[in-house]
């Protein structure tokens, strides 16, 4: 799953699963954590919360520099 501005493409939230890393997320501020898959509806749970903390951070970053 992944939230991305769909102008410069930055991601903002990203979770995902590939050898060898395994299930993993990114956040807004290019940092990787690892990720405890427990089913589909904790992912997109999980995934709501994370986009609406990184869009509130995204989006006062991008008001202080305009």
């Amino acid at each position: 799953m992944i939230l991305a501005n769909p102008i410069t493409g930055r991601v903002l939230v990203l979770f995902d699963n590939h050898f060898p890393k395994g299930h993993h997320r990114h956040d807004s501020e290019g940092n990787e954590s690892r990720y405890n898959f427990k089913d589909a509806e904790t992912l997109i749970s999980d995934f709501l919360k994370l986009e609406n903390t990184e869009v509130i951070k995204y989006e006062n970053n991008e008001n202080r520099n305009t």
